[in-house]
């Protein structure tokens, strides 16, 4: 997971790219899920932006994910 989410290449290009402009490089030691809580912490829930910043996180990991099933079953 934690290779597929945040540790590979096209995952960090992802989140670079992203509205959030997540950066990976900066802490890699972190575990993955550790990240995800640190991060979603880093969000100031009282404002408006909180709800936004959650959505793209959530997408972008669905879109890996989905994007790793539709390699996964191609392959098959």
């Amino acid at each position: 997971m934690q290779h597929l989410f945040r540790d590979c290449e096209l995952s960090k290009l992802l989140w670079w790219a992203s509205l959030l402009a997540i950066k990976i490089d900066v802490n890699p030691d972190i575990p993955w899920t550790k990240w995800i809580y640190d991060w979603i912490l880093m969000l100031d829930y009282s404002q408006a932006t909180y709800h936004r910043g959650v959505e793209i996180f959530a997408t972008i990991v669905w879109s890996i994910w989905t994007f790793r099933n539709q390699v996964i079953h191609k392959a098959l």
